[in-house]
């Protein structure tokens, strides 16, 4: 299932490219593949960069980057239950839609996101409002019949549960975005976007660094390869907290009542997405 590609963002094959290079395995592999042992394919290639993955955004975080919040994207036309049963329930996964019955191709997560933060609906033709949706105590959806609205939602395994509707919706989201992993055939890694800006180098030599330790490397070559990741994330961060201080955030003065807040409850943030 491929991601679309943003604009200005990396894909997964930019990044296995790189990978193969550094480790010397930029050779014509069987079939014409891309490598003999580091090819797209190899079942070490997606673990290794799902790992680079949240090393890197873990790392990030420590030096003060912070993801930005997205809000206001809309998936729409979420089709109602086949069946009233309390038994059933529907998600929304980066996979597509599930209304308890059938799985649809859309609508789907968007591919950046990593944590929900809030949920509304709308029944599609009214025109009227986006309602809030509940989030239940200690995260468990109740067992009831399905009805008019959605009500209420719960994040696991990666996906939006609801106990689903009986009438057509639109979900309105806010999140918090990121790269979540990726399970996606060899075939999309061309076209499959990675949400987060100028990170090659620090993915591609983490996942150099997991290949080498797992084949007895030379330990000066991994601490070498170690030492061009920390410098590329050292990079990575202190880009970011420059662009988010060269954002003007003029302070309303005190007489006007208000403060540096932009009116939406955010006091701006730098961000490695888009």
């Amino acid at each position: 299932m491929p991601i679309a590609n943003q604009a200005g963002m990396p894909t997964v094959e930019d990044v296995t490219t790189l990978w193969r290079s550094i480790v010397n395995d930029t050779f014509t592999g069987v079939g014409g593949k891309q490598g003999r042992i580091c090819s797209d394919d190899a079942p070490f290639t997606l673990p290794f960069l799902n790992s680079a993955f949240r090393t890197l955004q873990r790392k990030l975080r420590i030096e003060g980057v912070t993801f930005p919040i997205k809000d206001n994207v809309i998936l729409q036309n979420l089709t109602p239950v086949v069946r009233v049963d309390p038994a059933v329930q529907v998600y929304v996964g980066f996979n597509g839609y599930y209304d308890g019955t059938v799985l649809h191709a859309n609508p789907r997560l968007p591919s950046d996101l990593m944590q929900p933060l809030f949920l509304w609906e709308q029944t599609v033709g009214t025109g009227f409002d986006y309602q809030p949706m509940d989030v239940p105590n200690g995260s468990v959806l109740p067992s009831v019949q399905q009805g008019p609205n959605l009500c209420a939602w719960d994040w696991r395994n990666y996906r939006i549960y609801m106990v689903g509707a009986t009438m057509l919706k639109n979900l309105r989201l806010r999140y918090q975005s990121g790269q979540p992993p990726l399970d996606i055939p060899p075939a999309d890694f061309a076209t499959t976007s990675i949400n987060i800006l100028d990170c090659q180098e620090a993915l591609a030599n983490m996942m150099a660094a997991m290949y080498g330790r797992a084949r007895g490397a030379n330990p000066q070559t991994i601490a070498s390869i170690d030492q061009a990741v920390e410098q590329a994330i050292d990079d990575m961060a202190s880009e970011y907290v420059r662009q988010s201080q060269g954002n003007p955030n003029r302070r309303i003065p005190y007489g006007n009542g208000g403060s540096n807040n932009d009116g939406n409850g955010s006091l701006g943030q730098s961000g490695v997405g888009s």
